[in-house]
């Protein structure tokens, strides 16, 4: 039997994603100031602003480049806390991220090495393969609690 909370869940995440949905990094980085640190001082951070002028208006190119691709907000420039951990409209209030079986029942993604092959698929400009074990080594939030 699904509870009540799974049903509104399943509901709230069947619909397409928006820029609407997302929060951007830096309401993310109130909380999680450290890792907000981390990934300013990151290539994801970065990532956009990598493109020359024309790949920057191609779709294309902004769909691993952007949070959202079809947004020309600055604040959602980048490969943004939610690019990988999904769109934080409905996990982000605190109430939501203190609680983790809500939190990923409304949205909060577990990062695997398919999150990352999403944009690190082998047919890109990248001067060599993409290693996760070792990518992630690189952008791992660490495991204190909160």
């Amino acid at each position: 039997m699904r509870t009540p909370g799974l049903a509104i869940a399943l509901v709230l995440l069947a619909a397409p994603v928006s820029a609407n949905d997302l929060v951007g990094a830096e309401v993310c980085g109130t909380c999680h100031v450290e890792q907000y640190k981390q990934w300013r001082s990151s290539g994801h951070a970065v990532a956009l602003a990598r493109l020359t002028k024309a790949q920057q208006r191609d779709r294309v190119c902004r769909s691993c480049h952007s949070s959202a691709p079809d947004s020309q907000d600055a604040a959602l420039a980048g490969v943004q806390c939610e690019s990988c951990h999904g769109p934080g409209r409905f996990y982000a209030p605190r109430a939501v991220m203190l609680d983790p079986e809500l939190r990923v029942l409304l949205g909060l993604a577990k990062i695997d090495k398919n999150t990352c092959a999403s944009c690190h698929r082998g047919d890109g400009p990248a001067l060599e393969p993409f290693d996760f074990d070792r990518a992630i080594e690189l952008v791992k939030h660490g495991t204190k609690k909160r």
